[in-house]
């Protein structure tokens, strides 16, 4: 996301009206289309987000206390790619974090409900 709009430049979604101007403002801010796919109003389905990496298995040793060395190396790729994986995951839910902030920030309080769909949390009555 773009760090350099200042608060003066802000469109604040206030009424039915705005919502051009705003939308707009939010897509140029985000600027990273993937990002935007993810929270773009116009698309029915959205694409899928990075899963977080399990854990691989550790290798197992012999009777001896010495690892298979090709299962070692195995588990070694999987854990340098699987910080990658932690990385671009942590990356998305940090620009995540930064968009609903803006959206937050930039939408008046009568009409957040027409911006935001309220997630149901499993086991809370609504």
């Amino acid at each position: 996301m773009a760090s350099s709009q200042s608060s003066k430049s802000r469109i604040i979604l206030d009424k039915p009206e705005h919502w051009d101007g705003w939308i707009s403002f939010i897509r140029t801010t985000v600027q990273d289309p993937y990002l935007w796919g993810l929270v773009d109003p116009d698309l029915p389905t959205k694409p899928a987000r990075t899963p977080y990496p399990e854990e691989p298995m550790r290798p197992g040793v012999d009777a001896n206390g010495i690892y298979d060395v090709l299962e070692l190396q195995q588990y070694k790729t999987k854990r340098l790619f699987g910080e990658e994986d932690i990385n671009t995951s942590s990356y998305e839910n940090k620009a995540l974090h930064d968009i609903s902030k803006l959206i937050f920030e930039t939408t008046s309080t009568r009409m957040i409900n027409q911006v935001v769909t309220p997630i149901p949390i499993r086991g809370a009555s609504l």
